[in-house]
Parts: structure tokens; C-alpha cells; sequence
């Protein structure tokens, strides 16, 4: 006996009038994420004690940002570009270069707090991106660990 069951196409990975929307919020965040861990790398090697240990918080938690977020581009079918952009380039030469002349101190802490503002922007865009599911929670979840380490980056600096 010969049992027929309907076929339905099961989209793949990818699929859908938004998936390069979500892909493309992703990567972009991506790119933020490696770009402010590069950042981050170059000021740990001149950072005052005083800001050490929240520029390796917020490292951390970029590092592993990245790592979930390169996972979730797998997930929606896409290859991760984990190279970062032009600008983590400059930013490593801008700390260099302020190294030479200045510690630092707390305002570099407050420079960083700064521009963690674009990665928590890459963010609110991917979250929006990402309307139910998952991966928005994921989204939602390490955007509010960044931004709570970010709050308490500039709470340091008042």
C-alpha cells in the first residue's frame, strides 16, 4: 500500500523577499563589531590601569558578538566577512599616533564610548531586520550587554 503525502516546498536558508535585507544588517554589523574589536586591541596595548578593564570588557563582548553574529550569517545562508573595513585601519593608526603624544586615560574612554554608539546603531538596524524569531532575541540580547558596558564606560569618565 502506497501512502501519498502532500508536498510543500520548505524554503531554504536565504529564501524570501528579506532575507538580503537580514543578511545584509548582519553583515554590516559584523564589520562594526570587528572594526571596534580591532580598536579596542590597539588601545589595550596603551591604555592608563585605570581604563584596562572596561576596554577588555567591551573587547570581550565584541569578540563573542562576532562570533554569534558570523553564526547567524551561516544560519541565513551567507559566507561572514570577518576582515573588518577601512576604518579599523585608521582607527588603529589614530590610537597609535595619540599614544605618541597622550595617555590613554579617560578620554579616550569617552572616545570609545562614542563610537560604540555605531555599533549599537548596526544593531538596532539588524534587530529591526529581524522581526520575530531566534536570532532576534540573540540580536536583542548582546545589543543590551553592549550597551550596559558602554553606560558603564561612561560612567567612568564623569
Amino acid at each position: 500500500m502506497s501512502t501519498s503525502y502532500p508536498t510543500y516546498p520548505v524554503p531554504m536558508p536565504g529564501d524570501g523577499p528579506d532575507a538580503a535585507k537580514r543578511r545584509e544588517t548582519l553583515q554590516h554589523l559584523l564589520t562594526r563589531l570587528v572594526d571596534a574589536r580591532e580598536g579596542l586591541d590597539a588601545m589595550l596595548k596603551r591604555a592608563e590601569r585605570e581604563i584596562e578593564p572596561i576596554l577588555r570588557k567591551l573587547r570581550e563582548e565584541q569578540s563573542e558578538a562576532g562570533t554569534r553574529v558570523s553564526a547567524m550569517l551561516v544560519a541565513e545562508g551567507a559566507d561572514p566577512d570577518a576582515s573588518g573595513s577601512a576604518m579599523s585601519t585608521v582607527n588603529k593608526a589614530v590610537v597609535s599616533l595619540r599614544a605618541l603624544f597622550d595617555e590613554l586615560d579617560d578620554d579616550a574612554l569617552e572616545q570609545v564610548a562614542d563610537g560604540e554608539e555605531n555599533v549599537l546603531e548596526a544593531f538596532a538596524d539588524a534587530i529591526d531586520a529581524h522581526p520575530d524569531g531566534h536570532v532576534r532575541e540573540d540580536l536583542v540580547d548582546m545589543r543590551g550587554r553592549l550597551a550596559a558596558l558602554v553606560e558603564e564606560a561612561r560612567r567612568q569618565t564623569d
